[in-house]
């Protein structure tokens, strides 16, 4: 199966999945106003801000680690492995300076850069074998 084809698919059900599931709880913890669901809504929030606060990291290691030269169908390598569940953040560094908040943007590639050397280049994951250069914003 083709990366490309799966990766389409994901990034459309698990953000629909993630929607419905933030709806569903909202509505329980309103209607119902149960002890527990207030717990896994704080806990849905805590995993969040962990995903995002692992980014950097996540970038630091894909930097270090490096992902080889370009190729037409390469085949999936430690750094792919490591960058594909933060390609939505990638995405968001890619896009928000566009159509919205520039801060938003800088900050995420300030704090992807943060724990890299000079000299090395920071790759941010926005696809599958897809890196954006966070300082220069040069593509790969």
């Amino acid at each position: 199966m083709n990366i490309y084809v799966v990766w389409h698919w994901l990034s459309i059900i698990l953000p629909t999945v993630a929607i419905a599931f933030c709806i569903w709880l909202c509505v329980r913890i309103v209607n119902r106003r149960e002890r527990r669901m207030k717990r896994l809504a704080l806990v849905v929030a805590c995993l969040s801000l962990i995903y995002v606060l692992s980014f950097g990291p996540a970038c630091w290691l894909i930097s270090y680690i490096g992902v080889g030269p370009a190729q037409p169908n390469p085949p999936m390598r430690a750094a792919d492995w490591v960058g594909l569940p933060y390609a939505p953040v990638g995405q968001l560094v890619l896009h928000t300076g566009q159509h919205g908040p520039v801060f938003i943007e800088q900050s995420l590639a300030w704090y992807a850069g943060v724990g890299i050397p000079k000299g090395k280049p920071v790759l941010i994951p926005y696809r599958p074998h897809h890196w954006m250069h966070g300082r220069d914003g040069i593509e790969d």
